[in-house]
């Protein structure tokens, strides 16, 4: 294994078997319009679709679970649709494409967990975090497109996506968020495939777990401004052959 500086060895062999203590990161509070029990909606039924219509806004609260393309409106009954529903997608198998408006600029946790069949994934621009598990379990997800607003990339957003080849992190990004559980997790938990991993200037924290299991990484470099790495972070990247520290 080869170092960029010689007294960043014996840190990196930490990280990489899980030695160094990292304090868990706190849960994030979702908005209560994505867990629909903010103030009282009525529900709107377009094709698989089910909107949850509020006052002045909408969210997509749920699919029916046989689709296989969903397309997702940009305004409902004159209302704009800017937000994704916690689990509104969730165990939709059949599903192999959604179009997701720009309209759209937040998105809730798990909301697309399961979808076996879904290759493709495009965050809209606006969405500023790629919450909770958002997409875990996607088993045939190969591409991924982040846009530039994207801040914060929490926990299990992509855990278990195993034939994901690659994933390009947008500058403007600063926080990969670690697990919160002992359990094994991670952001890319047990992205088996996952070979190439650009990060960006702007990241500072790469978080618990991050990286773990993602046993075709052979190497990674970390950005400049990164101030820490957390416990376990490559944990089980059994190809990991080189590590760039700043």
């Amino acid at each position: 294994m080869k170092f960029t500086k010689k007294a960043a060895f014996a840190v990196s062999l930490a990280v990489l078997c899980g030695c160094v203590p990292f304090a868990s990161v706190p849960a994030v509070k979702e908005p209560l319009s994505l867990t629909a029990q903010a103030a009282n909606y009525t529900e709107y039924t377009d094709g698989d679709l089910t909107y949850y219509l509020y006052a002045d806004y909408a969210v997509v609260g749920k699919c029916d679970t046989s689709a296989t393309v969903a397309k997702i409106s940009a305004e409902v009954q004159g209302l704009p649709v800017t937000a994704i529903g916690s689990r509104a997608f969730e165990y939709c198998k059949n599903l192999v494409s959604v179009t997701i408006p720009d309209s759209v600029t937040a998105i809730g946790k798990e909301a697309f967990t399961n979808c076996s069949s879904l290759t493709k994934f495009t965050f809209p621009d606006g969405v500023t975090e790629i919450s909770y598990g958002v997409l875990s379990g996607c088993s045939a997800l190969v591409s991924v497109t982040i846009p530039e607003t994207v801040t914060t990339i929490d926990d299990m957003a992509f855990h278990g996506c195993k034939v994901l080849p690659s994933i390009v992190i947008p500058e403007g990004c600063v926080e990969i968020k670690g697990t919160n559980s002992s359990t094994y997790g991670g952001t890319f938990g047990a992205c088996t495939s996952l070979s190439s991993v650009s990060l960006p200037s702007t990241l500072v924290n790469i978080g618990y777990q991050a990286f773990h299991g993602c046993s075709n990484l052979t190497k990674i470099e970390i950005p400049e401004n990164v101030e820490t790495i957390g416990n376990s972070a490559f944990l089980g990247c059994t190809k990991l052959k080189s590590i760039t520290l700043p």
